[in-house]
């Protein structure tokens, strides 16, 4: 649109890509929300059913048609100029920017909508490996880059020769010697990335020169200069990510420290949280951190839900957010450690106790009692074995109950101790007999304290991750968000001051002293 103002043309590219880009918005949300895509990307919703599917389609081919009846009837208004360009002009590198970012938006388009072409001609559908994305766009994103740090150093219309290649050498020498520290002090070899480096640094410093110039002259000029600012640096904080980021899985048993990079990691304990909501049982897994000059806790989340029928648990990660690097905690499972002795019994029968036995466990029946809801929850039961614990040596007879909820499939038991000893049971789940339920058995785990491996105890299960520069993608992100909203400021500003003499240029295109609107960045 620039390009447009400037030079009067580019008119009927600028509505067509206006166009195209909200029925590509339109067509994203079909492609994540009518479940097509549903088996094949993690972040596609699921089938929503008929109706929601020939909505969206129907709103997709609505708006297409909308747009092209509208062009058609407004064709007389249609621009005829065409873009005249030199290659020393801003201009032609402004329109080969465009052509790359139609390049992206081609690949991306192809790779998203793969599985559907498959299964229109009969094929399975397979979704796109992520390294098909990074293969295509990468030289493109270099190409970008560098065209982006061309474009500003040249003029409209024409450039002097001279001035753009001593211009040029100058910001090139920069980011080349910029780029050769970066490759000694991380020793990093990848001549592809180098050059994705080269070409970010050199965008980078071209930005940088005409951000400090326009906060001196004119504020409101920065906004273009501004975002291509942060895009260099999302860019920056993309390569030390993709390059240097450091992962692996740890199992953490509680108390016992593990050490990855320059860390340390210690499972400390469990909370549970929300105890008052019912649809689900959430904790908090508290992680204790240390470095060589600090110490903080991080506490990632697993938690069951009725969503799923309590069958396989949700996860939440815990980050610490860094100015060189963040640090993920993704919990990827719970497991349970130790050698307990598994015993299974019938009503009636009796087992003595591994690690002792003088005791013997009776079971007597079971305890139904509590299976109607366990504090408040309509979707726990609590379900009990009764047991009579006898000491052979003492003649010491205990009646009582050992406990289990179940949720959906999943049993949490609770631990019963027996006075005066080390030893516990728990009831690990009850296996029914449908066809004759007296035969029903319970699962019973037995251990002691005084044999720490055969303890049952949780490990949590985690994938640790350090992604370094990180925080540059956030920041950048902001401030391309940022110069975009001081760019509408300006323009709003300008269209309040000389409404008439603006639609007159953007309208008919005629280039009716463009100074007067927008200001010489020269």
């Amino acid at each position: 649109m620039l390009t447009q103002l400037r030079t009067g043309g580019l008119f009927k590219t600028n509505i067509l890509l206006a166009v195209a880009s909200f029925l590509f918005v339109l067509y994203s949300t079909f492609l994540t929300r009518s479940g097509v895509l549903g088996d094949t990307s993690v972040h596609s919703f699921v089938d929503p059913g008929y109706f929601a599917y020939v909505l969206l389609l129907g709103g997709m081919i609505f708006f297409a048609g909308a747009s092209i009846s509208l062009l058609w009837l407004r064709r007389a208004d249609w621009q005829r100029k065409s873009l005249q360009a030199t290659p020393v002009s801003r201009e032609f590198w402004i329109g080969v920017g465009v052509i790359l970012l139609l390049a992206i938006t081609v690949v991306i388009l192809v790779g998203t909508s793969w599985p559907i072409f498959l299964e229109l001609v009969g094929q399975p559908k397979v979704a796109i490996e992520p390294s098909f994305y990074n293969k295509m766009t990468l030289p493109l994103a270099i190409l970008l880059l560098a065209v982006n740090a061309v474009s500003l150093v040249l003029r409209w219309k024409v450039t002097p020769t001279n001035r753009f290649w001593k211009q040029l050498l100058v910001y090139s020498t920069g980011a080349a010697i910029a780029t050769g520290g970066i490759a000694i002090v991380t020793q990093f070899t990848n001549g592809i990335m180098l050059l994705f480096v080269f070409a970010t640094l050199l965008a980078l410093l071209v930005n940088v020169e005409w951000l400090w110039q326009m906060l001196r002259r004119r504020p409101l000029l920065i906004g273009a200069y501004l975002s291509h600012f942060g895009v260099a640096l999302l860019f920056i904080g993309v390569i030390a990510y993709s390059q240097f980021q450091q992962q692996t899985h740890l199992q953490l048993p509680q108390g016992e420290p593990r050490a990855f990079g320059d860390y340390q990691f210690t499972f400390l304990q469990k909370v549970q949280v929300e105890k008052e909501l019912q649809d689900r049982e959430k904790y908090e897994y508290h992680i204790e951190v240390r470095t060589s000059s600090d110490r903080f806790v991080l506490k990632p989340v697993l938690f069951w839900s009725s969503y799923n029928n309590w069958e396989a648990a949700f996860l939440e990660p815990g980050i610490a957010w860094g100015i060189r690097s963040d640090l993920y905690i993704a919990p990827k499972a719970v497991e349970v450690h130790g050698q307990p002795r598994m015993v299974q019994l019938m009503k009636g029968e009796s087992a003595s106790h591994p690690f002792d036995s003088t005791w013997v466990i009776h079971f007597v029946g079971f305890d139904m009692s509590q299976a109607q809801g366990v504090q408040g929850r309509t979707a726990a039961v609590r379900l009990g074995a009764k047991v009579r614990l006898v000491n052979t040596m003492s003649a010491i007879t205990i009646d009582t109950t050992v406990w289990s909820t179940m949720r959906g499939k999943r049993w949490t038991p609770e631990e019963l101790k027996i006075p005066g000893t080390s030893l516990a049971i728990t009831l690990e789940k009850i296996i029914p007999d449908r066809e004759n339920l007296a035969r029903s058995k319970v699962s019973l785990a037995l251990y002691s304290y005084d044999v720490p491996e055969s303890v049952p105890r949780e490990v949590f299960v985690a994938e640790i991750t350090i992604k370094p520069l990180i925080g540059l993608v956030w920041i950048g992100t902001v401030l391309t968000v940022l110069g975009f909203f001081v760019a509408v400021l300006r323009r709003w500003r300008e269209i309040r001051r000389r409404p008439q003499r603006w639609a007159e240029v953007s309208v008919n295109g005629q280039r009716e002293k463009p100074e007067a609107i927008v200001e010489k960045h020269e």
